[in-house]
């Protein structure tokens, strides 16, 4: 099926007055899929240019370098049978969860209302597998070993948990109460948790830059946390703001709107956040200051605690599908 459509050609994409509201982004005039076509086209889309089509690539090319760094690292670690490695493994598998979740959300975002709704609940449990990932990867091999005992480094995994899930429930929630034309409070919802995350996972981060300031402490890989940090903050920037498209609609439909530019800041968050972790695991190791982790790297505090926050996000995701099925029955 998708070799037929890329050999007797792809309906043609149209305007925001030829699709449902639900489908409109903010000042993205044309480029739109039509709607209530066969599943197979819209896969099939993958290889069409309309306004998803930089969306979907971005995080693909994110999940399959997220899948090459982690497979990197079999080169000097085992990664299965060497519990200090496992929070590695498991907080790839968030990251690798959030690329491709995402990319298979835009992909499929125009097939119908319901898997509209339902597509962007699996984003958002992407993204909350991501940050629970990037807690774990964090307080095992970013933190500082003056920080080992300390409340924080105790309880990190269970505040993890509980944020991250609230981010997955927000996005479910905010995307099911608000209709489009969206009001800045919906961005509020996914903002305001997924910035208490951001605030967690960095904390280690703060620390060190704290100690660096203070005592001028060679810290080699700062400098990529940093750049993650920052590479962070500008994609929050351009996900909120709807720049440059705001500045000239219909000027960015298919390249350059702020979406696309969101998306590839945060494959750059990935990308800085491996390079400071080959250097802080190695750096770990070779001080002989593995165990720090030796409490957080059992089963439980790693692939555990990823598979509880992905059971709780697909009960969430579950529960928003079905609350969308049953407004479009009444809705009929």
């Amino acid at each position: 099926m998708v070799i037929k459509y890329l050999r007797e050609g792809m309906p043609k994409t149209v305007s925001t007055s030829e699709v449902p509201v639900l489908y409109h982004e903010p000042h993205i005039e044309e480029g739109y899929r039509q709607s209530g076509l066969p599943w197979m086209y819209y896969i099939s889309s993958l290889f069409q240019m309309h306004n998803e089509t930089l969306n979907v690539w971005t995080h693909l090319i994110g999940f399959v370098l997220c899948v090459y760094n982690l497979l990197s690292f079999q080169d000097k670690y085992d990664l299965i049978d060497d519990p200090y490695m496992w929070p590695l493994v498991a907080g790839y598998a968030g990251m690798s969860a959030m690329f491709l979740f995402s990319a298979c959300a835009h992909l499929m975002a125009n097939t119908s209302s319901v898997v509209h709704y339902t597509g962007f609940g699996v984003d958002y449990a992407g993204l909350s597998l991501y940050g629970i990932g990037s807690v774990v990867l964090h307080f095992n091999y970013t933190v500082h070993h003056s920080v080992k005992g300390s409340f924080i480094h105790e309880y990190s995994v269970p505040i993890g948990c509980v944020l991250t899930i609230f981010v997955c429930v927000c996005g479910c929630v905010s995307k099911f109460r608000y209709s489009r034309p969206y009001p800045f409070a919906r961005k509020l919802w996914i903002i305001v948790p997924v910035g208490l995350v951001f605030i967690l996972v960095e904390i280690p981060i703060l620390h060190r830059l704290y100690l660096y300031l203070l005592h001028r402490i060679h810290d080699e890989s700062l400098i990529h946390h940093l750049g993650h940090m920052t590479f962070f903050i500008v994609a929050a920037v351009f996900f909120g703001s709807h720049i440059p498209e705001r500045w000239y609609p219909g000027k960015f439909d298919l390249i350059g709107h702020s979406h696309q530019i969101f998306h590839v800041f945060i494959v750059l968050v990935a990308v800085e956040q491996t390079e400071a972790l080959k250097i802080d695991i190695f750096n770990q190791r070779q001080n002989g200051l593995s165990h720090v982790t030796e409490s957080k790297s059992s089963f439980i505090h790693t692939f555990g605690v990823v598979l509880f926050v992905l059971f709780v996000d697909s009960c969430s995701v579950y529960y928003f599908h079905r609350c969308v099925k049953d407004r479009e029955t009444k809705s009929e």
